[in-house]
């Protein structure tokens, strides 16, 4: 019987208190979840760098110029002794067909991105 007594007293202590918390709009939560989420963050960083990626696309690769030695025909015989070194110089030219192929390629590993990030977005939302 004591036991029933302190529960309703309880029941009536508690249930005389009003709490009212924080009301957001639904616009609010959403731009509070896409501007703080850590996830879609790394998405949009994602597509950054394949952005970035697209962009380095036509780019020509650097002229390599050097000294080798090893087994080459070029010969100093210093005392008996034979070195053989090479020089080299190389430059790559790029193909035009070639790089807006991969340019293209590359493009569409920003969209697919895109989609995975929106696709994440709305999950999110839904959970919200």
């Amino acid at each position: 019987m004591r036991q029933i007594g302190f529960m309703l007293f309880m029941f009536l202590c508690l249930g005389d208190i009003n709490c009212s918390g924080q009301i957001l709009s639904l616009d609010s939560v959403l731009s509070r979840i896409e501007r703080n989420n850590p996830a879609l963050h790394s998405y949009t960083n994602k597509i950054a760098g394949v952005s970035a990626s697209v962009n380095g696309a036509k780019v020509w690769r650097p002229a390599l110029i050097g000294v080798q030695a090893g087994e080459n025909p070029y010969s100093f015989d210093f005392k008996n002794n034979s070195y053989q070194m090479m020089f080299f110089a190389e430059q790559w030219f790029p193909n035009g067909k070639r790089n807006f192929a991969n340019e293209n390629y590359l493009k569409s590993f920003a969209s697919i991105r895109l989609f995975e990030y929106e696709y994440l977005r709305n999950q999110i939302y839904y959970q919200a």
